[in-house]
């Protein structure tokens, strides 16, 4: 599923993930709009359904090369979680106040856990 934290644009992703809900930080065509202030939750509810996630800072078409054994990838315009990458994702929220900028740094610093 694609679901974006803007209203639904003409602009469309042109690939897809298996297993992978794509969260948006720019508008998209057929999307499901969830309010910004709601991206971890509505993330960490991906999680718990054992899905994987891709959040984009910025819009492109080009599939990325994720290696889905790792628990988190992240990227200048992107995050990509594991399911089993969960704990470590709320631990980062509540410690930074759901701040996307702050979490996403928090996941990608090699000494967090």
């Amino acid at each position: 599923m694609i679901f974006s934290f803007h209203v639904a644009s003409e602009r469309e992703l042109n690939f897809s993930l298996k297993n992978t809900d794509i969260f948006c930080f720019f508008s998209v065509k057929n999307n499901i709009f969830i309010p910004e202030s709601d991206w971890s939750l509505a993330v960490s509810a991906s999680l718990r359904m054992k899905k994987n996630i891709l959040i984009l800072e910025s819009f492109t078409n080009e599939a990325l090369a994720i290696n889905d054994r790792q628990r988190i990838i992240g990227g200048t315009d992107f995050l990509w979680m594991a399911p089993h990458a969960l704990s470590v994702f709320n631990k980062a929220v509540y410690e930074n106040s759901g701040s996307y900028v702050h979490v996403k740094s928090c996941l990608l610093n090699p000494n967090y856990k």
